[in-house]
C-alpha cells in the first residue's frame, strides 16, 4: 500500500466518524445498549449503578382505591364485600365523579403491600408498577446530534419523563452506568470503530 493509498483509507475513517449517519448508527447502538443494561440491572435487581439497592418500598400504611388496581380481579379480592367490613375506612372532603365524596380504605404495609396485592415483586425497588415508564425510555436525541457523536437516553412522553424524574428525586439516579456496563459499552464502541477499519482496508 503506498502513502497515498493509505492517506485516501485514513480520510474515508476520518469522514465516517467526524460527523454523519456512520456515526449516528453507532451512537445509536451505544445507548440502546447502555438502556438495556441499566433496565437489566435495574429491574432485574434493583440495583443502582455503585452496587447499591435502592431505598426500599414503603410499609407506612396508605390509602387504596379500587382504580389504583392493575386489574378488576384484584380489586376484588381486597375489596370483597365480605372483606369491606374488615377495612377501615376514610372520607375525603373530595366529590368523584358520581357527585359522592371519595372513600379509601387503609392498606396497612403501605406501598410495598400495594404492590404484593397487585401480584408484584416487592422485594426491592425495580420502578416498574405498569412497566409504562420503562417502556418509555429509549434514545432521545434528534438524527443531527446522534451524527455529531452526542447520545441520550430518557423517557420521550412527558408524562414518563415526569414519573422518572420524580423516582430519580427520591431514590437517586437510575439511568446511570455502572463501571461494568460502561466498560461493555466502551467494547461495543470499539468494536464498530474495528469494523470500520476493516471496511476501509486498515
Amino acid at each position: 500500500m503506498t502513502i497515498q493509498e493509505l492517506n485516501v483509507k485514513l480520510d474515508n475513517v476520518v469522514r465516517d466518524l467526524s460527523g454523519g449517519p456512520v456515526l449516528g448508527d453507532i451512537m445509536v447502538g451505544a445507548a440502546s445498549m447502555a438502556r438495556d443494561s441499566i433496565y437489566k440491572r435495574v429491574h432485574g435487581t434493583g440495583v443502582n449503578a455503585e452496587g447499591q439497592k435502592f431505598t426500599p418500598y414503603s410499609t407506612k400504611e396508605m390509602l387504596i382505591g379500587c382504580k389504583g388496581f392493575k386489574n378488576k380481579a384484584n380489586c376484588s379480592r381486597v375489596f370483597g364485600k365480605a372483606k369491606n367490613k374488615e377495612l377501615k375506612w376514610v372520607t375525603l372532603d373530595k366529590t368523584g365523579s358520581n357527585g359522592k365524596k371519595i372513600r379509601l380504605a387503609v392498606l396497612e404495609g403501605g406501598y410495598k403491600k400495594f404492590r404484593e396485592l397487585n401480584d408484584l415483586q416487592s422485594g426491592f425497588v425495580d420502578f416498574a408498577f405498569s412497566n409504562r415508564m420503562w417502556t418509555d425510555i429509549t434514545v432521545k436525541n434528534d438524527r443531527n446530534e446522534l451524527n455529531r457523536g452526542v447520545a441520550r437516553i430518557g423517557a420521550l412522553k412527558e408524562e414518563e419523563q415526569k414519573k422518572l424524574e420524580g423516582n430519580t428525586e427520591r431514590r437517586g439516579e437510575i439511568l446511570m452506568l455502572s463501571k461494568k456496563e460502561i466498560g461493555e459499552v466502551s467494547d461495543f464502541f470499539n468494536g464498530e470503530i474495528d469494523k470500520i477499519l476493516k471496511k476501509r482496508g486498515l
